[in-house]
């Protein structure tokens, strides 16, 4: 409680006025924004007109909070992001909900509706990138390197097996065989359902035509075969590793979660580390980017366990939606949906008249969105559908392209 004796604006009264603020607008469960009035430029001026215009809530309050108020306050943040408070700019705040579960009598985690999907999205794109990876080392074959079947399959296992391997030190390799060979065996069951495809020998030769397709013309041995198959092989183990990554957030975040849950059912607060695996309040993340292959690869939302990533939820589900449609699976797009998708064209295309890369890392997410969009239709159609979704306000619905 407050001390009466102290002046009204002393340290401990400003502290407790704004812990109520904070704890009010929590309760709401909707996102606000919180900066510091000593510190903030113009440049974070702007971003707070910006956040309000764009945020998807009618009304976004924003409070105003003193940089050393933030580890009493908000003590999970991660650390760039109290960096980035510090130099004056705003943040959003999206309020977590426990969830309440029940004591698992056999003592040991259940795989929650996150971290299986998290799981069958590595298992799945395990089996898909290792026979893309075998039909890029048969790729780089030339009159010095001229690989048998064994050998190219060897290669490709050893490249992917690294990608996925998280669990430490494995001198004699074991653990990481064991690895591999679960993720292939669990990927295989889904593969046929998961891609669109009769039987999973089919997502082997539809990964062995799109690698043939990308070396087009090129000779072997030549640079530019060089350079294609360097290309493809450096996507193949970043999209594998992503999901690796991805799948070890999801089951810290749903771990810690079923912590908290216990703590207060016992009437205790939450552990600190538990705090910072929920926020995901911690140094070193995979990027918005990132995440955004990860949910068109894997049909997942990764905001559900990224949740410093929380107001990207929406995005990212736009980027599951056309993720399916790339492996041929008709979906419905509403007209809020249809909105994220045509900005994202948008920014890519303004990008490519531009510098032509990237230079946030929401134009990264829009470049990812944007690219698998227009392998699934051309700008054309994508114009004239949003613009019809948009126009009329009501969902549509969206087939592949005819082969």
């Amino acid at each position: 409680m407050p001390d009466r004796d102290k002046p009204n604006d002393s340290p401990d009264q400003i502290e407790d006025v704004i812990r109520v603020q904070l704890e009010f607008l929590g309760s709401w469960g909707q996102p606000f924004a919180i900066f510091d009035p000593a510190l903030i430029d113009k440049v974070g001026e702007s971003e707070v007109r910006e956040l309000v215009r764009l945020m998807p809530t009618e009304e976004l309050a924003v409070v105003a909070v003193p940089a050393s108020l933030l580890p009493t306050l908000l003590p999970f943040l991660a650390p760039d992001h109290r960096a980035m408070f510090r130099a004056g700019r705003p943040l959003v705040i999206a309020p977590i909900a426990v969830d309440d579960r029940e004591p698992n009598p056999r003592h040991r985690p259940v795989d929650t509706g996150p971290v299986q999907a998290a799981k069958t999205a590595l298992a799945v794109q395990t089996f898909r990138l290792l026979s893309g990876q075998v039909a890029v080392e048969f790729a780089r074959n030339n009159q010095a390197r001229l690989l048998t079947d064994a050998e190219a399959i060897r290669r490709a296992r050893d490249a992917i097996t690294e990608a996925v391997w998280r669990d430490g030190s494995d001198p004699d390799g074991a653990g990481k065989a064991k690895r591999l060979k679960g993720l292939i065996d669990r990927g295989r069951r889904p593969a046929a359902n998961f891609f669109g495809v009769e039987n999973p020998r089919d997502v082997g030769q539809a990964e062995m035509d799109r690698i043939a397709e990308r070396l087009g013309t090129s000779s072997p041995g030549s640079a530019q075969r060089r350079e294609i198959t360097d290309a493809l092989a450096r996507d193949h183990l970043e999209r594998a590793g992503g999901l690796a990554d991805h799948e070890q957030r999801a089951l810290r975040h749903e771990r810690a979660m079923t912590r908290w849950s216990a703590s207060l059912r016992a009437g205790e607060p939450i552990e600190f580390a538990d705090g910072q695996d929920i926020t995901n309040g911690i140094a070193t993340r995979q990027s918005a980017p990132d995440l955004m292959r990860a949910a068109i690869d894997g049909d997942l939302n990764p905001a559900e366990v990224h949740r410093n990533l929380e107001t990207m939820r929406e995005v990212f589900q736009v980027g599951a939606l056309i993720g399916r449609l790339s492996r041929r699976q008709a979906i419905e797009l509403t007209p809020g949906q249809a909105k994220i998708l045509i900005q994202s064209l948008d920014v890519f295309v303004s990008q490519l008249h531009g510098s032509g890369r990237p230079e946030t890392e929401a134009d990264g997410c829009a470049w990812y969105l944007a690219d698998a969009a227009l392998s699934c239709h051309d700008l054309g159609f994508w114009n004239t559908t949003v613009a019809r979704i948009l126009e009329t306000g009501k969902p549509e619905t969206v087939v592949p392209r005819v082969p």
